[in-house]
């Protein structure tokens, strides 16, 4: 099913909840606002949905009745708020930005199909939600992005489990203040990526209480040239990652063997408590 305004007409101008329970619902926003006023509710109870012939802008609040799936190459940005107790799978080759609040939602999966596919938490959006939060997040050839720039904000569940299966997970920093994201583990299948965005006075921090190496997975730590990897953490431009579970019995010949940092500067190889950017380093515990 296509809902679309016709040209020239603007927003649909209806009133009343969509609900979707399966099929594909394709919407196109190349003349106005698909769903009618933003005060319509648009309830969500399994199938997908597909933007088309242009990025999509949904102000519509979100009720999660069953899997909320986002598919297609157009991007969309959701900035109404999302709950219930469904589960959100992104599989567009474009970019999803939620940019509200996110409350008691299930499971998160960001894929990719032939190409990566991204998630974008920006402004108050959080996955640690108001009541239960999400207890899972899937990154699957895929990239999630927790963006502070404007608004700083805890957007994991600290109770959490992070799966990165050829996954990147980026953190950008506010300018005003430092940030700080906590995942109880974090499972690296496959070759990952953690990523700083970062500015030349604050910082981001990540840590996870238990990390696990399935099939033999890997990660590289990489910032931009703005700041460092390591120092003490908390002060300016000094990132970090934080094992909690590691120590350094966990070593091959002093170094972390299935992990290495990257700075504009040079690269290393080992990191856990502190990252190192210029010479090999031993995990911190």
């Amino acid at each position: 099913m296509t809902i679309a305004p016709s040209s020239g007409a603007g927003n649909n101008t209806f009133t009343g909840s969509v609900i979707l329970n399966n099929g594909n619902l394709v919407l196109d926003q190349t003349n106005g606002a698909p769903l009618g006023s933003a005060s319509n509710a648009f309830v969500i109870n399994g199938g997908t949905v597909q933007g088309i012939n242009a990025a999509l802008t949904i102000a519509n609040p979100i009720t999660l009745g069953g899997t909320f799936s986002f598919v297609g190459s157009q991007n969309g940005t959701f900035t109404g708020t999302l709950g219930g107790a469904g589960n959100i799978r992104i599989g567009v080759t474009g970019l999803a930005t939620f940019q509200n609040a996110i409350s008691a939602v299930g499971g998160i999966t960001v894929e990719g199909f032939g190409a990566p596919s991204a998630l974008t938490l920006s402004s108050t959006a959080t996955l640690n939600g108001t009541t239960v939060g999400s207890t899972s997040y899937s990154i699957n050839n895929s990239t999630l992005t927790l963006d502070n720039t404007t608004a700083n904000a805890t957007r994991l569940n600290t109770g959490a489990t992070m799966n990165l299966n050829a996954g990147s997970l980026v953190l950008t920093t506010n300018s005003a203040i430092n940030g700080a994201e906590r995942v109880a583990v974090l499972n690296l299948n496959g070759g990952n990526q953690i990523s700083f965005n970062t500015n030349t006075t604050h910082s981001s921090r990540l840590t996870a209480d238990v990390v696990n190496q399935t099939a033999n997975g890997t990660f590289q730590i990489i910032t931009n040239n703005l700041a460092t990897l390591g120092g003490i953490p908390g002060t300016s431009n000094n990132n970090n990652v934080f094992f909690s579970n590691l120590s350094a019995a966990n070593n091959i010949n002093g170094v972390l063997p299935y992990g290495f940092a990257i700075q504009s500067t040079g690269s290393s190889n080992g990191t856990g408590g502190w990252c190192a950017t210029t010479a090999p380093m031993a995990l911190s515990p």
